[in-house]
């Protein structure tokens, strides 16, 4: 287990204080990572146009550099500065954003984003309902890592101590609200007519195809 010096907050989910997402965004911006809870589990938040903080998140979670990584934004009227969303894109947005859903959309200028952001031209997108994601996000003014709080083929952790185990000093600061147990997003590649549902999640199938016709992954 990893021995953890890193700070440890307590926040409310749904009333988070200010103290708190000051502290976070400060750390952020400064390169550092943040484990904050969404409204499924705990992510793993970095600045995604950040390329020394993204080496540190790709280095907490022991994954490839190449392995994508989706991104929260404050609202899908923003999507357009970063992607050129697709008819369906926007069909999946307007029906379930903000929830647990991740769009992959074609980037905008890709090659000025990391690879672990922006994989064959594509980005993941996530537009998160959560107040503690979506005030931190407001405080940063940029792009947040969307990545589950665990290292690289470890299961996804109920509370902020298993996290805590897991990740030990990579990460400046934890925010407590306490057991996270959501079903993960539903990941859509949206670029594509019909689209691609590549993991099926908090959000099933049959819901997405009410929306837009869709095609399992291969």
């Amino acid at each position: 287990m990893n021995t953890i010096s890193s700070r440890l907050m307590t926040v409310d989910p749904d009333n988070p204080d200010s103290l708190a997402i000051a502290d976070a965004a400060a750390l952020l911006l400064a390169g550092q990572l943040v484990v904050a809870p969404t409204e499924t589990r705990y992510g793993l938040l970095a600045d995604a146009a950040s390329p020394a903080a993204l080496e540190r998140l790709v280095g907490a979670k022991g994954r490839p550099a190449n392995a994508p990584t989706a991104v929260f934004l404050p609202s899908w009227s923003t999507v357009n500065r970063i992607a050129q969303p697709t008819q369906e894109a926007t069909a999946l947005a307007e029906a379930f954003l903000p929830g647990p859903l991740t769009v992959i959309v074609t980037a905008r200028q890709p090659e000025a984003w990391d690879q672990s952001i922006v994989r064959n031209g594509k980005i993941g997108v996530r537009i998160s309902p959560a107040p503690v994601i979506r005030d931190i996000l407001a405080r940063v003014d940029r792009p947040l890592t969307a990545t589950s709080a665990n290292t690289s083929g470890a299961g996804e952790h109920d509370t902020i101590h298993q996290v805590q185990a897991d990740l030990g000093e990579t990460v400046a600061l934890y925010l407590d609200s306490g057991v996270r147990r959501g079903v993960v997003s539903t990941v859509v590649d949206a670029t594509q007519s019909p689209v691609r549902i590549l993991r099926e999640g908090a959000l099933s199938a049959a819901e997405i195809g009410r929306v837009v016709s869709w095609q399992q992954d291969d």
